[in-house]
């Protein structure tokens, strides 16, 4: 499974509420699912949600996309997640 996060920086106190959102991004040519996070504090979201500016992108168009957030910085990371047993695979084949 591929994992993109979008983490969007700002200043965190404990009174503000963690605003977190999972998304399916795309398809790995594989099929497996490429999701995109979205992990904030509620400070500066928006009722409005943020577009969906390619049709091959965000595919599952019964669920909302994530929230806009108003004067906030965004951070992008990847990761991509091996599975334990192909990871224990790969390791008993060396």
């Amino acid at each position: 499974m591929i994992v993109l996060v979008l983490l969007l920086v700002c200043c965190c106190s404990p009174k503000h509420f963690v605003y977190y959102k999972r998304e399916l991004l795309c398809r790995s040519l594989d099929g497996h699912r490429v999701d995109l996070i979205t992990v904030s504090d509620c400070r500066g979201m928006s009722d409005t949600e943020e577009p969906r500016f390619d049709s091959r992108l965000f595919p599952d168009t019964a669920t909302p996309r994530c929230r806009m957030f108003a004067g906030k910085k965004a951070c992008y990371d990847a990761a991509l997640v091996f599975a334990v047993a192909a990871v224990s695979q790969a390791l008993s084949v060396a």
